[in-house]
């Protein structure tokens, strides 16, 4: 059985929730950039039918 002092515990959730804001921001500015070259290239009729906002 693991057996962890509370502050280990607190420094895993605050690590863990780190990579989760980072996964998440690294998502974001992945959509976005998939967004600027579709708008580049002129085809906002697919970017409009999006089903969520992006920008």
């Amino acid at each position: 059985m693991n057996t962890y002092t509370l502050e280990e515990v607190r420094q895993r959730e605050l690590e863990a929730g780190g990579r989760r804001k980072e996964k998440v921001r690294r998502e974001k500015v992945f959509y976005h950039a998939i967004i600027r070259t579709l708008y580049k290239k002129k085809w906002m009729g697919i970017v409009n039918d999006l089903p969520f906002r992006v920008l």
